[in-house]
């Protein structure tokens, strides 16, 4: 489990890296489900928690790198988002998200961004920007 959630952790700071929000390949395994949805809960978590609960789910999705539906799904299996005049909102104080946190149990140590080394290459993503102007979204 410890090391299905270290490679969760690695490959959403590749993410962050390339400036792109990730996710895994679907379909995913159950087993596989499971893991991300466990690491997306406590990263998640996590964050709430750093920032004093002050932030949208846009900038959750954005900061860490985490797909915005990802988010959303997740926030949602924690009761902790409203949908409010067409928009997503986070309700949840302080002490839930604390509450969440120790209830997850966590044992494994998450990745240190320093000691990654690893940058995107500058070509790819050429080639990936011109892609996207031709991809219909």
């Amino acid at each position: 489990h410890r090391a299905r959630l270290a490679v969760s952790s690695a490959a959403y700071e590749l993410s962050k890296r390339e400036g792109r929000p990730g996710t895994p390949e679907r379909p995913l395994s159950d087993l596989g489900l499971l893991s991300y949805r466990s690491f997306w809960r406590y990263t998640i978590l996590t964050f709430l928690r750093e920032h004093n609960l002050n932030v949208s789910v846009s900038s959750i999705s954005e900061e860490l790198a985490i797909k915005f539906e990802d988010v959303i799904h997740t926030l949602k299996s924690l009761n902790m988002l409203s949908f409010y005049h067409g928009s997503h909102s986070i309700c949840v104080a302080p002490k839930q998200v604390q509450e969440h946190l120790e209830s997850l149990k966590m044992n494994w140590l998450p990745l240190d961004p320093h000691c990654l080394s690893w940058e995107p290459d500058p070509e790819i993503e050429r080639k990936r920007r011109k892609l996207d102007k031709f991809c219909y979204r």
